[in-house]
């Protein structure tokens, strides 16, 4: 699989639609985009202030990452476009039923994925590989952006890595440390300051691409 970036839009502090107009022009495969329901949380966007904004501004596919904290999976409803992925993110304290759930209602419209949280037993994840396409790792604690990698993601990469059908990914402490690693452990990585902290974005972005290719 050719190995791509993810920008996380949650790392733009602009209007919605200047943040579609920043990653439309870098023309990558794929955003991800860190929604949560029914409760806020700092630095991610909450489900219903995103669906005020149309989801056609965005040229990219997207990964929703769902930090979810209402029971009802009925009452969610997001924008179905073409290739947008769900990517579930599993707190310790959910019911593996639930999960199941979640899982099961996702796919009828989408491909679906898991994020593997860093309080998460690995085991617990064995539970859901065969239902969905990625596991997503958490790198760093959720919503605190910036903090260093977590090396706990690193055994939870080594040991996702021979699941050869799955896509993995990695989200959280993706920085000029950690990045030729990652890339290498990984089908994708979610970044964020390693590429908005930059004034020419664009040039970042290829440099960063450049990289990639030497790896």
């Amino acid at each position: 699989m050719h190995k791509i970036m993810t920008p996380s839009i949650v790392c733009i502090q602009r209007t919605m639609k200047e943040r579609a107009i920043l990653v439309n022009k870098l023309n990558c495969k794929r955003i991800h985009l860190d929604l949560t329901i029914g409760r806020s949380m700092p630095n991610l966007i909450s489900l219903d202030s995103f669906l005020k904004e149309k989801r056609s501004i965005f040229k990219p596919q997207i990964d929703y990452h769902i930090f979810n904290y209402q029971e009802n999976w009925s009452k969610i409803h997001l924008p179905e476009f073409t290739g947008d992925r769900v990517i579930i993110h599993i707190f310790p304290w959910m019911k593996k039923n639930n999960i199941i759930s979640m899982i099961s209602y996702f796919s009828n419209k989408f491909s679906v994925g898991i994020a593997q949280d860093l309080h998460s037993h690995y085991n617990d994840i064995n539970h859901y590989i065969n239902m969905v396409d990625c596991i997503l790792v958490m790198g760093i604690e959720a919503g605190e952006q910036g903090k260093p990698l977590d090396q706990k993601a690193l055994k939870n990469l080594k040991r996702l890595r021979k699941y050869h059908k799955i896509i993995l990914g990695i989200d959280g402490g993706v920085n000029y440390q950690t990045f030729n690693k990652l890339i290498q452990l990984t089908d994708f990585v979610v970044i964020g300051s390693l590429l908005f902290n930059f004034t020419d974005i664009n040039h970042q972005w290829n440099q960063l691409k450049k990289q990639i290719k030497k790896i």
